[in-house]
C-alpha cells in the first residue's frame, strides 16, 4: 500500500540496507505491510480527529464556552500536524537518509 502511494505521488523511497530485494531477513515484508497499515490507519484518524475537533470548535465558539473553544482549536491544530507528519513520514525519512548518507 505504501509502495503504491509513494509511485503514485512519485516520492522517492529509500534504498534498503537489507539488500535489493528486502528480503535477507525473515519476517522483512510482513513489518513493511504491518508500518503500512498503521500509517494508513493513523492517516484515517488523524484526519477524523481534525473533523471532530473542528465540530467541537464550531459548537462551542456558537454556545459562547471560551474553553471548551480553546481546547477544539488546539485539538485541531494538533490532529493537522500530526496528519501532515503521517502523511509525510516516508519523505521525512527519505529526506534524514539523504542527509545521514552525506555525513
Amino acid at each position: 500500500m505504501v509502495t503504491f502511494l509513494a509511485t503514485q505521488l512519485n516520492i522517492p523511497i529509500s534504498n534498503n540496507p537489507l539488500g535489493s530485494s528486502g528480503q535477507t531477513l525473515p519476517g522483512v515484508n510482513f513489518l513493511q505491510d504491518l508500518v503500512g497499515t498503521l500509517l494508513f490507519l493513523g492517516e484515517i484518524f488523524a484526519v477524523l480527529g481534525v473533523l471532530g475537533a473542528a465540530v467541537i470548535w464550531v459548537v462551542s465558539s456558537r454556545s459562547g464556552n471560551i474553553a471548551r473553544t480553546h481546547d477544539g482549536h488546539r485539538m485541531a491544530i494538533s490532529a493537522l500536524v500530526a496528519a501532515i507528519l503521517i502523511g509525510g513520514a516516508s519523505a521525512l525519512v527519505t529526506f534524514g537518509m539523504g542527509i545521514g548518507a552525506k555525513l
